[in-house]
């Protein structure tokens, strides 16, 4: 009786689906370790380093942990998007898709399209005009770099860095979930997201900014 050299793999549909999620998880790392290590070898983008220094100040953070684990709780339990599963286990794929998508984004933003364009991917909160004026320009970061400027340089760190985004995050997501619909859903997501950081931000400005807030502040 002859003895195969190799046992005859078999591998389930659900275990198919975890190697291919894995690789993809592993091809998006990939990309992201090699554009660091070229900014940092290469003496033409040694120049430019200043944006891999912007990436990696804000993917280190713990904002990069708890945010995913909030947003992951979401969909697990909320809106239940097909092909991760339920309970726990569903979480903790989530969860790994979650914290992927958070550092893609940044490497889009703050890397990839910022040292292409060589404008930083920074809001600076406006100090000036009335309130509704400045939230709406600070919705307009999204399409320019600056948005009191009269000179508006188109952002490529906003909507294109955005579909770059969600373009890459269908190397690791499972199947049911790269499709042309879920592509552009995440597109929409990830548009919102920078929008409403970048609000976030200048609401903070206008509170702190207050009379009142300023008072507290001073005199903690």
């Amino acid at each position: 009786m002859a003895i195969p050299l190799l046992p005859n793999l078999r591998f389930t549909q659900t275990a198919r689906r975890e190697i291919s999620d894995i690789t993809g998880l592993w091809i998006l790392w990939g990309c992201i370790a090699s554009a660091i290590l070229a900014v940092s070898l290469c003496p033409a983008a040694r120049a430019q380093k200043v944006y891999t220094e912007d990436f990696l100040n804000s993917t280190f953070t713990p904002e990069t942990a708890w945010q995913p684990a909030i947003t992951g709780a979401f969909s697990n339990w909320i809106t239940q998007p097909a092909g991760f599963g339920t309970g726990w286990s569903g979480y903790g794929y989530h969860y790994g898709i979650a914290i992927s998508d958070n550092v893609n984004g940044k490497f889009m933003r703050k890397l990839a399209f910022a040292s292409l364009s060589r404008h930083e991917d920074k809001f600076e909160p406006i100090t000036t005009g009335g309130k509704w004026r400045r939230i709406s320009l600070a919705l307009t970061h999204s399409v320019f770099v600056s948005s009191s400027s009269e000179s508006r340089t188109f952002n490529w760190s906003g909507l294109p860095a955005s579909l770059a985004s969600a373009t890459l995050s269908n190397a690791y997501q499972p199947a049911e979930q790269r499709s042309v619909s879920a592509t552009f859903s995440r597109f929409g997501t990830n548009c919102a997201g920078y929008a409403a950081g970048n609000v976030w931000n200048q609401l903070l400005q206008i509170a702190t900014a207050h009379r009142v807030w300023n008072h507290i502040l001073t005199n903690r």
